[in-house]
């Protein structure tokens, strides 16, 4: 699975693959958690993730 889908606990290396992505030129990047914890994700997506994306949140 780590092969084909990226999975960490990490906050600073989600923002790192998605700055990756970012720097590639998407302009849309859509990310997914499969576990039931949502407002857990979201909270962590929104304070510690997408704040680190050059650019900011947007």
């Amino acid at each position: 699975m780590h092969g084909v889908v990226r999975i960490s606990a990490d906050p600073g290396q989600h923002a790192a693959w998605l700055q990756e992505y970012a720097d590639l030129g998407f302009e849309q990047i859509f990310v997914h958690h499969v576990g039931q914890e949502q407002d857990e994700f979201l909270d962590v997506f929104g304070g510690k993730v997408l704040p680190q994306l050059r650019g900011g949140a947007s």
